[in-house]
């Protein structure tokens, strides 16, 4: 019930026309219209005709805010596309309209290690653990996120070494203390 009174909240805050988008929400008149263009996006999306599936569900989400799984069809649009912020963006979305949906966290963090953005990766998946002590997979991500964070750290650190000792060389051979 909560989560309700702030998903309205949020309405009135995000919209142009709050009280038009409230009142969509609450009588949820718009549904069935959504969801027969989200069945065309979805049906575009299939064909991987992604650019106009992402225009299908960008109208299914006007026709009904809450229509989670036009957000979930239009982030795994975007990422085909390579557009990972707005994938981002729209699992933003999800987690305001599904709390507690686990998978939306691992897919968050997924496309956060597409990034390189370790620490938001190992976060999502951090937080789809504490929300389901017995999800494997989130386990697995953040494990492999850890990984692959302290491998390009390493990385980093090396090339970091490799320049300062050159740089020590060159100085040494500069004051004269190196004679080659």
């Amino acid at each position: 019930k909560a989560w309700e009174r702030f998903f309205i909240l949020y309405l009135i805050a995000s919209q142009d026309k709050p009280i038009k988008e409230v009142t969509r929400y609450i009588c949820r008149y718009d549904l069935l219209e959504a969801e027969i263009i989200f069945e065309r996006g979805k049906k575009l999306f299939n064909q991987k005709n992604y650019l106009e599936a992402i225009k299908e569900f960008d109208l299914a989400i006007e026709e009904a805010p809450n229509l989670a799984e036009a957000y979930d069809y239009r982030r795994q649009a975007k990422a085909k596309l390579g557009d990972i912020n707005g994938a981002i963006l729209d699992l933003n979305q999800l987690l305001l309209i599904q709390p507690k949906n686990t998978e939306i966290y691992k897919n968050r963090g997924n496309n956060y290690r597409k990034q390189d953005s370790f620490y938001e990766a190992i976060e999502d998946y951090s937080q789809a653990i504490e929300i389901n002590p017995d999800y494997g997979l989130a386990y697995f991500h953040r494990g492999s996120a850890y990984l692959e964070f302290n491998e390009k750290a390493k990385a980093q650190t090396s090339q970091l070494y490799k320049i300062l000792f050159m740089s020590f060389i060159s100085l040494w051979l500069q004051l004269g203390f190196i004679i080659l």
